[in-house]
């Protein structure tokens, strides 16, 4: 496992390499520790998902990709309490 950190000492990013290349799940957090991303890498391409998180943890978009190439994005959205969507 490799961790990229900020000056504060949170990581940035973490993620393994294999033979010199992105493999497996890789993720990115903000300064404050919290996470942003999380990515799957197969041979340094992103295959399979690529979520991003809003401040609270919940997926606030989902993309799907093979070999690099996106397939599929779905947004997701939260709904106040008068029931109007909200983008997030």
């Amino acid at each position: 496992m490799w961790n990229w950190y900020y000056e504060n000492g949170q990581i940035q990013l973490s993620g393994n390499f294999i033979q010199g290349e992105r493999e497996g799940i890789w993720s990115s957090y903000s300064a404050d520790g919290v996470l942003l991303t999380t990515s799957e890498y197969v041979n340094n391409k992103i295959n399979g998902k690529h979520i991003e998180y809003d401040i609270n943890g919940s997926i606030k978009e989902e993309h799907i990709y093979n070999e690099d190439v996106l397939l599929k994005r779905i947004k997701y959205w939260l709904f106040n309490y008068k029931g109007n969507g909200k983008d997030v």
